[in-house]
C-alpha cells in the first residue's frame, strides 16, 4: 500500500529533476556558446537575430493562441479523451499558423518596413513560433504524465542540433549574413521537432475539428494571452525598440548584456522548483513563522548570488564578447538587478496562485509592460540603449511592490517579513550602486567579491545541517 502512494510522488520528484535539467541543458548549453557566437557575429547581426527571437516570443503566444494552459483541465474535464483533444487543439495551431503565414507573405513589405526583418526572415519567424507553440503545447502534456525522458530527448536535441546547425550556416553564407545562419539553426530543429511531434499525437488520435474541442481550449486559453503577451513585452519589447529606434548594433549591445541575466533566470526557476511546493505545503498548514523564517534564508541565498554576479559582471561581459561588445559593460548591471526583482516577484505571486487570484497577476503584468514600453519610448530617444536598462529596471521593482501590496489585500496580512525583504532589498541595490561607482576599477570589485564569497561559505557551512535536510525533503 504504502509503495503506491509513495509512487505518484517518487515520478512527481524523478520528473521536476528531469524538466530542471531540461532547462538547464537548454539555457546553459545557451550561455556557454555565447563566446563563439558573438565572436562570429558582429553586434549588428547579433542585434537582427536577438530582435527575431524578441518577436518570436510575442507571436508564439499568438500563433499557439495560449493552448498550452489548457491540456491540465482538459484532462479532467474529457476523461480517458486527451489524446483526441490535443490532436484537434494541434490542428487549431496549424490552421492559425497557416493563416498568419499568409498574412505574412501578403503584408510582407509594409511587415519588413516596420520590423527591419526581410520577407524570408517574417517566413521563418512565422514558422520559429509555430515550432515554439507546438513544442509547448506538448510539454504541458507531458509534464501531466511525468514523461520526463522524453522531454530530456527533445530538450537535449533541440539545445544541440541549434548550436551545431547555426555554425554551419554561418560558416557557409556570406559575411554579413551571419544573423540568417543563427536564424536558419534555430528554426529547422524546432520544425523537425514539430513534426515529430504532430504524427506522435495525430497517431495517438486521429486529429478532426471539433467546435466541442476549440471552444473549450480558447474559452481558458484566450484571456491568458494580453498576460503572456505583457511578460514578454516586460522582458524582450526594450530589443525592439532599441532596434527600430536606434538599428541592430545598438540592440545587439543591450542584448548581449542581458545574457548576464540568463544565469540569475536559471538559478532562480530551480529554487522555485523546490520552494513553491514547500511553500504551498507549509502555507495550507498555516505554519507562517516556518514559512517567514525560511523565506529569509531563500532571499538571502539568491541575493547572494545577485551580488557575486553583480560584482563581476563587467568582467563576464569581457571573457564572454569579443572587444566589440564590451561598451555592454555600462547596462549590465541594471539588467543584473532587474533580474534580482523578477526574482523577488514570485514570492508574493505564491500567493496569489495559492488563492486562485490569477487575474491580478495578469493585471499587475499589463501595467509593468504598459509602463516600460511607454518610458522606453521617452528615454530611448534621449539616453540610448542604455536607458532601456533603466526603465525595466524601474518596471520589476514596482512590478515586486504591486504584488507585494496584492498579496497582502488577499491574505488580510504580509506573508513574509517586509523589514527583511526592504532591507535586502535596499543591500542588493547598494552593491549595484558599488559596482557601477567601480565599473571600471576591477581590483576593488574582485575584493569586494572576495569578502562577500567568504561570507557566504561561512554562513552555508554553519547552516549546512538544515539546507541538506531540506534538500532530503525535496
Amino acid at each position: 500500500m504504502s509503495d503506491s502512494k509513495n509512487k505518484p510522488k517518487s515520478s512527481a520528484a524523478m520528473a521536476g529533476i528531469g524538466y530542471t535539467i531540461g532547462n538547464l541543458l537548454v539555457k546553459g548549453l545557451a550561455f556557454l556558446t555565447i563566446p563563439i557566437f558573438s565572436r562570429l557575429m558582429s553586434t549588428a547581426d547579433y542585434g537582427i537575430y536577438n530582435t527575431f527571437m524578441a518577436y518570436s516570443s510575442i507571436l508564439t503566444i499568438i500563433v499557439g493562441l495560449a493552448l498550452h494552459s489548457s491540456v491540465k483541465n482538459a484532462k479532467y474535464d474529457f476523461k480517458g479523451r486527451l489524446a483526441e483533444y490535443s490532436s484537434s487543439v494541434v490542428l487549431l495551431i496549424i490552421f492559425n499558423a497557416v493563416l498568419l503565414l499568409a498574412l505574412a507573405i501578403c503584408f510582407s513589405s509594409w511587415l519588413s518596413e516596420w520590423t527591419g526583418l526581410n520577407a524570408l526572415i517574417l517566413a521563418l519567424l512565422v514558422a520559429e513560433s509555430f515550432g515554439n507553440a507546438i513544442l509547448t503545447f506538448y510539454n504541458s502534456k507531458l509534464a501531466l504524465d511525468y514523461v520526463y525522458k522524453e522531454y530530456l530527448c527533445l530538450a537535449g536535441f533541440h539545445a544541440v542540433a541549434s548550436v551545431v546547425l547555426s555554425l554551419i550556416f554561418i560558416w557557409l553564407l556570406p559575411d554579413g549574413k551571419a544573423y540568417a545562419g543563427r536564424i536558419f539553426g534555430a528554426v529547422i530543429p524546432l520544425l523537425l521537432i514539430s513534426a515529430y511531434i504532430m504524427i506522435r499525437l495525430f497517431r495517438s488520435a486521429r486529429p478532426k475539428v471539433s467546435p466541442l474541442y476549440w471552444k473549450y481550449g480558447c474559452k481558458i486559453s484566450l484571456p491568458l494571452i494580453p498576460h503572456g503577451l505583457s511578460q514578454i513585452a516586460l522582458s524582450q519589447f526594450d530589443r525592439i525598440m532599441i532596434n527600430n529606434t536606434l538599428g541592430p548594433s545598438d540592440a545587439g549591445l543591450y542584448s548581449f548584456a542581458y545574457n548576464i541575466g540568463i544565469i540569475l533566470q536559471v538559478i532562480s526557476s530551480s529554487l522555485d522548483s523546490v520552494w513553491t511546493p514547500w511553500f504551498f505545503e507549509q502555507y495550507s498548514r498555516g505554519d507562517l513563522e516556518k514559512i517567514r523564517k525560511t523565506s529569509a534564508g531563500y532571499v538571502l541565498i539568491f541575493a547572494s548570488i545577485t551580488v557575486l554576479v553583480l560584482l563581476v559582471s563587467p568582467e563576464m561581459i569581457m571573457i564572454l564578447g569579443s572587444r566589440e561588445y564590451w561598451p555592454s559593460r555600462e547596462v549590465v548591471v541594471p539588467i543584473v538587478l532587474s533580474m534580482f526583482f523578477a526574482f523577488m516577484y514570485t514570492l508574493p505571486s505564491i500567493v496569489e496562485y495559492f488563492y486562485k487570484r490569477t487575474q491580478l497577476i495578469s493585471l499587475g503584468t499589463v501595467c509593468a509592460a504598459v509602463l516600460n514600453i511607454i518610458l522606453n519610448f521617452i528615454f530611448i530617444p534621449m539616453y540610448g540603449y542604455t536607458a532601456a536598462a533603466y526603465t525595466t529596471l524601474v518596471c520589476y521593482l514596482l512590478y515586486f511592490i504591486f504584488h507585494i501590496l496584492i498579496a497582502r489585500k488577499i491574505a488580510g496580512y504580509h506573508v513574509y517579513n517586509i523589514r527583511m525583504l526592504a532591507g535586502v532589498c535596499a543591500a542588493v541595490c547598494m552593491f549595484g550602486a558599488f559596482a557601477l561607482i567601480f565599473l571600471d576599477n576591477m581590483i576593488v570589485r574582485l575584493v569586494m567579491f572576495a569578502v562577500v564569497f567568504a561570507a557566504v561559505c561561512i554562513v552555508l557551512y554553519r547552516n549546512r545541517r538544515a539546507i541538506l535536510e531540506l534538500i532530503r525533503k525535496k
